[in-house]
C-alpha cells in the first residue's frame, strides 16, 4: 500500500522504524486534510463485537486512532482499513477488524456525544483493553476532541457564521474652506462571513458607522443582551 504521512507502518527487516508524526509533540506537520467529506461510519461492521485487545505498541495504537480519525471524520479515503491492516497489524486479521470497529464506534460515539475525557474514560474502562493503550486513547482524545467536535460542527451547519471581526475609528479630514467636522469620528467594521454547507467562499462586509448609528446599534446589542439574560 501507498504510505500516506501520518502514520507508522510496520518496519521491513532492512528499514528501521522511522520517526511518526502520530507521535505527541516534534515531527513534521501534519499536511492539509483532503477536501471534507460527509461523516463515514461503514467502517463498524455489523454484529462487530466491543474488544480493543491487541497487541499493537504503543506508537502503533496511537497511529490507529489518528488513521480512524482521518477516515471518519475528514474523509481520508486513503486511510482505509486495509491500509490501516496492513500498515499496523499483522497476523489475526479477524482481530484487527474487531479493533478496528471497536475503535470507530467508540471514536464517533464520542464525537456525535461530545464526551469529556471522564466520559471517555468510563467507557474505555469497560471494555477489554490494555492499560497503556487506554492512556493513549485519553492523550488522544484530550489532544483531539474540540478539532473533530469542530469538523462534525461544520459539516452540519447551513446558515453562515461570523469568523472575523475587525474595527478602527477614523477622525474626518475638513477641507480648505471647512473646519466643520473635523473631530467627528466615524468607525469603519469589516466583517467576514463564512456560508454554511454547500454555500460559497467566505464574504467580506465593510461598514461606515457615524457617532449616531453607532449609540443606535449599541442599544439594539444591549436590548438584545438584556432578552437572553431573561431566557
Amino acid at each position: 500500500a501507498r504510505p500516506v504521512p501520518g502514520f507508522v507502518s510496520r518496519p521491513s527487516p532492512e528499514a528501521p522504524l522511522a520517526p511518526a508524526l502520530v507521535l505527541e509533540g516534534g515531527g513534521s506537520p501534519n499536511p492539509p486534510p483532503p477536501k471534507k467529506k460527509s461523516l463515514r461510519t461503514s467502517c463498524t461492521p455489523p454484529g462487530a463485537t466491543m474488544s480493543l485487545a491487541c497487541g499493537l505498541p504503543e506508537r502503533h495504537f496511537l497511529g490507529l486512532l489518528n488513521g480512524l480519525k482521518r477516515q471518519i471524520f475528514e474523509g481520508d479515503a486513503e486511510c482505509s482499513n486495509e491500509f490501516l491492516k496492513q500498515s499496523l497489524f499483522e497476523g489475526d486479521a479477524e482481530a484487527a477488524d474487531e479493533v478496528l470497529a471497536t475503535a470507530a464506534r467508540l471514536l464517533t460515539r464520542a464525537a456525535k456525544e461530545n464526551w469529556d475525557l471522564g466520559t471517555l474514560e468510563t467507557h474505555l474502562s469497560a471494555l477489554d483493553i490494555a492499560p497503556a493503550h487506554a492512556q493513549v486513547f485519553g492523550r488522544f482524545w484530550r489532544k483531539e476532541a474540540a478539532k473533530i467536535h469542530q469538523i462534525l460542527y461544520e459539516s452540519v451547519r447551513w446558515s453562515g457564521a461570523l469568523d472575523s471581526f475587525r474595527w478602527r475609528v477614523d477622525m474626518q479630514a475638513a477641507s480648505a474652506g471647512d473646519m466643520q467636522g473635523v473631530s467627528e469620528p466615524s468607525a469603519i467594521c469589516e466583517f467576514t462571513v463564512r456560508r454554511g454547507v454547500g454555500g460559497a467562499t467566505p464574504g467580506t462586509v465593510r461598514l461606515e458607522l457615524s457617532r449616531d448609528q453607532m449609540t443606535e446599534l449599541f442599544s439594539v446589542v444591549d436590548a438584545i443582551d438584556e432578552k437572553m439574560a431573561q431566557t
